[in-house]
């Protein structure tokens, strides 16, 4: 299993972004402690681990018993933009961090950092997303604020081939999605609004950019529902929300109007089986403050407000689960 940051690719957990500042390992979260974005991830021996950035640290907790395993010494002390995490065949459980000098990689077992090689420090990267080749390989693929989409070898932090290139400006997203017959498709975003697809193996482009009127890319997200892949795309600027089938290309519905800035945390199919987007809409608006869904299928939005706390959503086998993470500072999970 491949995740990403929402910017979300897997049925089973999702993921979100961070910024962060490095202190020591093993502390519990100081009193004063915001925590911005949350990433879950599933570890080879099936714990389930929440990474939440915050202004002192990346802090790892259980998502199970609540236990805080500390912070994760960063080799280097940059703010983050986006998160990544894939299962490799050797059984470390490798997290990815976007930053504004390329990719750094942390074993999120342990939640030691790899120091960043050459190829990972390569220019400020926005989002990152991970895939898995045919051959059984993991990739990350970052976002680059050069207007390329990279590659890197999840093991290893080397480069794969040479970035792709073809978007005008700067991407600021980037999702994936797999073909039917098994080759893995890279989405990416930019400012432009041009989102493009990619063989994953070759790197080749898979036909023209997406037809629609997104007129900026913000942030991209895939939720794979029983019928096709929905590829979300948020424009925070313009307060609008697209939607394709991931496959095609092709558009679904119109629009979704949605408060300028707001953020996607996650995407997800509830209980009752209806695709949502679980979105954190801020002051402006009509819709009030906090966190609210919308339906990926009809583009209306869903009744209730969901606690200001949400930071991810996961499926533990049986249920959909939010993680709240609030002040004090808490963590606390819950059925959706």
């Amino acid at each position: 299993m491949i995740i990403r940051s929402v910017s979300v690719h897997a049925p089973n957990i999702r993921a979100g972004r961070c910024r962060r500042k490095v202190v020591g390992l093993g502390r519990v979260p100081e009193p004063d402690t915001r925590f911005g974005h949350a990433c879950v991830v599933r570890l080879a021996d099936g714990r389930v681990v929440v990474c939440a950035d915050s202004q002192y640290g990346v802090y790892r907790v259980d998502a199970h018993d609540g236990e805080w395993l500390g912070t994760s010494e960063d080799p280097r002390w940059v703010p983050v933009d986006g998160f990544a995490w894939t299962p490799l065949p050797d059984g470390r459980t490798v997290l990815a961090s976007a930053n504004e000098e390329g990719i750094t990689r942390m074993d999120a077992s342990t939640g030691i950092w790899y120091e960043p090689g050459e190829d990972e420090t390569c220019t400020t990267i926005w989002d990152v997303t991970a895939v898995r080749l045919p051959d059984g390989r993991a990739l990350f693929v970052g976002a680059g604020h050069d207007r390329k989409v990279y590659r890197w070898d999840a093991a290893t932090g080397q480069a794969v081939n040479q970035p792709l290139s073809g978007h005008p400006i700067s991407v600021k997203a980037v999702t994936s999605t797999t073909r039917a017959d098994g080759i893995p498709v890279i989405i990416s975003g930019c400012e432009a609004g041009q989102i493009r697809r990619w063989n994953a193996v070759t790197g080749e482009p898979v036909g023209g950019p997406l037809d629609g009127s997104i007129q900026n890319v913000s942030q991209l997200a895939v939720l794979r529902t029983v019928d096709r892949d929905i590829l979300v795309g948020l424009d925070m600027a313009g307060g609008e929300m697209h939607r394709w089938d991931a496959q095609t290309g092709t558009p679904i519905g119109t629009a979704i109007t949605i408060p300028p800035w707001s953020v996607l945390i996650d995407v997800y199919t509830d209980p009752r089986g209806v695709p949502t987007a679980l979105v954190d809409v801020g002051d402006a608006g009509d819709a009030p403050a906090g966190v609210h869904r919308w339906r990926l299928d009809t583009g209306t939005p869903i009744d209730g407000r969901l606690p200001d706390t949400v930071s991810a959503v996961y499926h533990d086998g049986t249920r959909t689960i939010m993680v709240l993470l609030g002040p004090g500072p808490t963590l606390t999970t819950t059925p959706v």
